[in-house]
């Protein structure tokens, strides 16, 4: 499979898994051949796309939040620069990004780093690191008043993801 069927696959999962924060009925997707899990409701539409450097995503919108899933396949990504791809396809300049948990050797992740980015309106919350075959960074993008009333279904989406 190439990368751009795995990002769809993989954003398919993420936007699936977004979509939960109103639904109860949460299943496990899981992928060996490419060494993802994540928990997943039923029923989403998404299209896939291409970003720079190599990068594939796949983008959907559901009640007025986005859902990105991006992974670059056999690269080992920095921090900064899987960050300045976030900043470019979420629109929210980097100096918003904070960094609320960040650590190394959980759930497949060889590092990762969790954020919150918002710019006074639109937030993003957002989780990106490395793992076993590359390079990957998913984030749902919301107002910041969807996002506080949904926080803990956000987190228990973010936690659910695992590399294998």
């Amino acid at each position: 499979m190439n990368l751009r069927r795995w990002t769809a696959l993989t954003l398919l999962g993420v936007l699936l898994a977004a979509t939960a924060v109103l639904a109860d009925d949460w299943s496990e997707y899981r992928s060996d051949e490419y060494g993802f899990s994540m928990k997943i409701p039923a029923g989403a539409t998404f299209e896939e796309k291409e970003a720079a450097d190599g990068w594939g995503f796949l983008h959907a919108e559901s009640e007025g939040v986005e859902f990105f899933a991006l992974a670059k396949l056999g690269t080992q990504a920095t921090a900064e620069e899987i960050e300045k791809v976030g900043v470019k396809i979420s629109g929210i300049d980097g100096k918003h990004w904070k960094v609320i948990d960040k650590g190394e050797s959980r759930n497949g992740w060889k590092w990762w780093r969790t954020v919150e980015a918002s710019d006074g309106h639109t937030l993003v919350f957002a989780g990106y690191g490395t793992g076993p075959k590359g390079s990957y960074l998913c984030f749902l993008k919301t107002t910041e008043e969807d996002y506080k009333a949904h926080q803990a279904h956000y987190k228990q989406w973010y936690e659910s993801v695992k590399l294998h």
